[in-house]
């Protein structure tokens, strides 16, 4: 893949086809529920989701969902609402008229 946006349009494509939502993956890591995970525990979700990524596209998602917290954190909610795309728009039943465009799978 040439980019993030390549990454994420694979996986919206699996997670599509195989109905999972990824915000189930990583809930669990979250104990105080501030949207950041580490990139051990991020890696751990992805796996138990079955998403399959070499160490490029890992190191490309880690960054552009870097979390501006100490240590190495991703923000996790910010991967799953672009992942969840696929399936709605998060704040639909507040914006009327939204107009929603196709996400690139």
């Amino acid at each position: 893949p040439d980019d993030v946006e390549d990454v994420l349009a694979r996986i919206r494509t699996f997670c599509k086809q195989q109905r999972t939502r990824v915000a189930e993956f990583f809930r669990d890591f979250d104990k105080l529920r501030s949207g950041f995970i580490t990139e051990a525990q991020f890696r751990i979700g992805l796996n138990m989701a079955k998403i399959v990524l070499s160490g490029h596209e890992f190191e490309a998602l880690t960054s552009h969902f870097k979390a501006a917290k100490e240590g190495r954190h991703v923000c996790w909610r910010d991967f799953s609402d672009s992942i969840d795309e696929v399936f709605t728009k998060k704040g639909l039943e507040k914006s009327v008229d939204l107009v929603l465009d196709d996400v690139r799978t």
